[in-house]
């Protein structure tokens, strides 16, 4: 990608480039340096960036599972706010959402705690998109010190999802 520092955003149009982990990416339109649509060749899944991403390769297709191999991002929402002093803070939603996946899927979380080892996501709670609508509309998700729980409601349940989670 090397090549692409000595050239002007304009100059991308059309392109088909590689990114540093999704595959490779059509560059469709350019605006201006901020303002580039693109769209991943595999997927379809568009995009606008900006010309320092292009010449990094750090563009992401949200449309694939990428968090813990399982966890789809989507478009829709953010996974950080902006604090005043400059710097970011994950979402209450997202956070909630990477922490399932977590005890779900990293070996790492099994090693230390077995009983997660058999545990998984529904197809649903794989999206952070669904997950973060469906938190919003629980009883208990923006009061102070509740967590998600998912067998409360049914003892030694293994599946996260909406029919078996609630904040306690």
């Amino acid at each position: 990608m090397q090549y692409l520092n000595n050239i002007s955003y304009e100059q991308y149009e059309g392109s088909i480039l590689q990114s540093r982990d999704f595959g490779e990416f059509e560059v469709i339109k350019c605006n201006s340096s901020r303002e580039i649509l693109i769209e991943f060749v595999e997927t379809g899944f568009r995009k606008i960036c900006q010309t320092k991403e292009i010449k990094t390769g750090v563009i992401q297709d949200r449309s694939v599972p990428s968090v813990f191999g399982v966890g789809v991002l989507g478009d829709k929402y953010s996974t950080k706010y902006k604090l005043p002093d400059n710097k970011s803070k994950p979402f209450k939603e997202y956070e909630t959402w990477v922490g399932l996946l977590k005890r779900c899927y990293s070996t790492l979380v099994h090693k230390k705690r077995p009983s997660y080892s058999n545990c998984m996501v529904s197809k649903n709670f794989q999206h952070y998109t669904y997950f973060y609508e469906w938190c919003n509309e629980q009883v208990g998700f923006n009061n102070a010190g509740w967590h998600l729980d998912k067998d409360i409601l049914f003892k030694g349940n293994k599946v996260y999802s909406e029919n078996t989670c609630v904040f306690v």
